[in-house]
């Protein structure tokens, strides 16, 4: 009871976080129009009641930052919660800017309201960070990390010692193989606060999960293929009996026609925004050793069909002489100083909008893998050809939420949790927040390399 008891507390805290922050928010912009636009509601014809401009501002303002996942004060670190604030903050001023030019009709008062979105925009990041640390800070000290029993199976995911990373949420306190018995596994239960089911067979795995249910227990679990595919799963209420069915089909006719249509858009608009930065990049590549700009692969997409990759090269020219597939490593000494800049802050990929344009690629999907790795992936792994039930694509659920050495499996795992989910929405979500992944340090590593024994 006091477990739940807690659970509660820390939603109505976080709630109450998210209310004080976007009231905040608002009443900055509030007060800024106040004092120095409000006067261009009459010189431009803009709406009598202001308080409809701050209501839009509001909408326009949590769609933004919870878009960037801004709003999980106490579950992602702190650092990362201003970090999406502050890129949410951002998206949100622009959008207001680009309505109050629509709403005025012309350019005359462009640089004003510029001049003053950018006041506003200071004073929410200054507000946004002292307020997330603060708030994160009494989290910490109220809410305690879960004490938490790791179950585990007979593959080792070092999932353990990624959860005691964040040893401000999870602190695992015994660990147990599933092979010592769900008597000893109950025992050990009643011990802490929350179980996590690492990787162990179904059978054992359910009759922890209904334990637990029973108990009122906290779980965490890695999900197998066969939970992720059945995640979308709809309730057929035909018969007294319960059924549940899976589609199957991932997007429709028209949200094809309207993905398809955002890839061309995006990718146009891409290639335009980006080209000073795509002929800057071509410059310092060709300056550092006078090798190729662009390196050109085959990779795999929808239905296993071979297309020809464009990326910036970021390796020496020999860098696969041996004539086979390498995967990169961690500080790989065949990525050049300028190569090793570019995957840092995914400035290599930027030439794919090309593939996206031709249609070979989508803006989010899957990444695309080379012909000969798949065939050696799929040895281990029957079912990583699942992930090429759809288009492949710049980035992803994986690119977003894993790095670049996670195993393969947690990608596979990754790129069929978007296929079973898949929409226009979420992929619009998942471009917002690769902008935030090239902000964080550790999202493009290598992977690891094998050890010596």
């Amino acid at each position: 009871m006091l477990e739940m008891d807690r659970n509660y507390l820390k939603l109505i805290y976080r709630f109450v976080c998210k209310i004080i922050l976007t009231v905040v928010i608002i009443l900055f912009f509030a007060l800024v129009w106040t004092f120095s636009l409000d006067e261009l509601r009459f010189q431009a014809g803009i709406w009598e009641e202001k308080w409809i401009m701050y209501a839009l501002y509001g909408v326009v303002v949590a769609i933004c930052i919870k878009a960037f996942d801004g709003y999980m004060i106490g579950v992602n670190r702190i650092s990362t919660s201003i970090l999406s604030q502050t890129l949410g903050l951002i998206l949100a001023n622009s959008i207001e800017l680009l309505i109050l030019i629509l709403i005025i009709g012309s350019n005359r008062f462009v640089e004003t309201i510029v001049i003053n979105l950018l006041k506003v925009l200071g004073l929410q990041i200054v507000f946004a960070f002292l307020f997330t640390w603060l708030t994160g800070f009494i989290y910490r000290i109220k809410f305690p990390p879960h004490r938490i029993l790791m179950v585990y199976g007979d593959y080792d995911n070092n999932l353990g010692a990624k959860m005691c990373s964040r040893d401000d949420r999870y602190s695992i306190v015994s660990e147990m193989h599933y092979s010592e018995g769900l008597d000893n596994i109950k025992e050990e239960m009643n011990k802490v606060d929350a179980i996590l089911i690492n990787d162990i067979p179904s059978e054992m795995r359910n009759l922890i999960l209904k334990m637990c249910f029973y108990a009122d227990k906290r779980v965490y679990y890695t999900p197998k293929l066969g939970d992720i595919f059945v995640r979308g799963s709809e309730e057929l209420r035909v018969f007294d009996t319960p059924i549940c069915f899976c589609r199957n089909i991932g997007l429709d006719i028209g949200q094809r026609i309207i993905k398809r249509l955002g890839d061309v858009i995006v990718s146009i608009i891409g290639i335009i925004i980006t080209s000073p930065i795509m002929l800057v990049v071509a410059i310092l590549i060709k300056t550092y050793d006078h090798g190729s700009v662009i390196y050109k692969q085959d990779r795999c997409t929808v239905n296993g069909k071979i297309f020809e990759i464009i990326k910036f090269r970021t390796m020496r020219e020999d860098a696969e002489k041996e004539g086979r597939a390498q995967l990169a490593t961690m500080d790989d000494y065949r990525i050049t100083p300028v190569g090793r800049f570019l995957r840092k802050t995914r400035i290599d990929e930027l030439p794919q909008f090309f593939n996206v344009l031709k249609g070979d690629m989508s803006i989010v999907g899957p990444r695309p893998e080379r012909p000969e790795i798949i065939q050696k992936y799929l040895e281990d792994i029957p079912e990583f050809d699942y992930r090429m039930k759809v288009k492949a694509g710049i980035t992803g659920y994986a690119q977003v939420y894993g790095k670049y050495n996670t195993t393969d499996l947690d990608k596979l795992k990754f790129d069929l949790m978007y296929i079973q989910k898949c929409s226009i929405l979420l992929d619009i979500q998942l471009m917002l927040l690769t902008i935030k992944v090239i902000f964080i340090k550790d999202a493009a590593d290598g992977i690891e390399p094998p050890q010596s024994p």
